[in-house]
């Protein structure tokens, strides 16, 4: 069933910043908001607080009928209670587990007969295949990341949230994710959330803008 993101809050640094974010996302269907801004005007602030890492100190999300976040109400959901995906600028994988390992690692309900099909289907989209008994540190910096992609969207979030996680990469390869992750995008109707400072990031298949302009100290 389709519903929206609905986001309306603050955070107030102790000593430091007030930022204030106020949006609203489609959910259950492909959208692509792309939020843009210079360092330090709290883009990553902004996906945390989405994401249940941080509190904001004012205001309210939800998603749907669902609550996640409300300062008078006292409630705030777990990110794991948030059905999010969220990919960072460090690939964050598991160096000392196998490419279907790190693929897979939450989805530990299934049976390993389940995880390794699943597995193996995701490498086959991201074009991993012949390295899943690879350890992490055996394979490119630009497979890394498709397995991070892959690892986050195994889970078929509703919303993806993705702080920069292509800055890393050449051109080329810039591309190429983009490529992976617009067709990941159409097949699991999946809504995103993009931070970026890439002029090509900022045009690609983006159905909203968000700039953040001011820069905190």
């Amino acid at each position: 069933m389709k519903s929206d993101l609905q986001a309306d809050f603050t955070i107030q640094y102790k000593k430091g910043p007030r930022i204030a974010a106020k949006l609203r996302v489609p959910l259950g269907q492909r959208h692509i908001l792309t939020i843009a801004g210079p360092s330090g005007s709290g883009k990553t602030t902004l996906l945390r607080c989405l994401a249940g890492l941080e509190k904001p100190t004012e205001g309210q999300i939800r998603a749907g009928e669902r609550l996640w976040f409300s300062a008078s109400d006292r409630v705030c959901l777990s990110p794991q209670s948030r059905d999010i995906g969220y990919l960072f600028q460090e690939y964050a994988l598991f160096p000392h587990l196998r490419v279907t390992e790190n693929i897979t690692y939450g989805l530990r309900h299934l049976t390993k007969a389940n995880r390794r099909d699943v597995a193996e289907d995701w490498m086959e989209r991201f074009d991993l295949r012949g390295i899943g008994e690879r350890r992490i540190t055996e394979i490119s910096g630009g497979q890394q990341q498709r397995v991070a992609l892959a690892r986050v969207l195994v889970r078929k979030p509703h919303l993806l949230l993705l702080d920069e996680p292509f800055s890393a990469l050449d051109a080329e390869l810039r591309t190429e994710m983009l490529e992976h992750l617009s067709q990941a995008v159409i097949q699991l109707s999946l809504s995103v959330i993009l931070v970026t400072h890439s002029p090509e990031e900022l045009q690609w298949i983006t159905d909203e803008n968000l700039v953040l302009p001011q820069r905190f100290e």
